[in-house]
């Protein structure tokens, strides 16, 4: 009897553990933006509904963007401190 007590306080604090943990990891997050300049390999977007560029976007390789493209941008970890463009809409 003992053992299993034991047994199921431990499943217990696993169980807390895994929950913590993933209520602080950060995913990956899709958000939509507009193209407003292209350089070589980055462009300067401006997300939807806000008139601030963002500046030197990596673009994913193999994909190719103009002005005025509406794209897919993701927000590795879900900083919009790291973007890639990750597709176009």
């Amino acid at each position: 009897m003992n053992n299993y007590i034991e047994h199921e306080y431990f499943i217990q604090e696993m169980e807390k553990l895994i929950k913590k943990t993933v209520k602080k990891m950060e995913f990956d997050k899709h958000v939509r933006a507009v193209v407003d300049s292209v350089g070589s390999g980055v462009a300067d977007i401006k997300l939807l509904d806000s008139s601030q560029v963002i500046s030197n976007v990596k673009i994913r390789t193999g994909l190719s963007v103009s002005p005025t493209d509406e794209v897919i941008v993701l927000a590795i970890r879900g900083s919009l401190n790291n973007l890639l463009i990750d597709d176009k809409i």
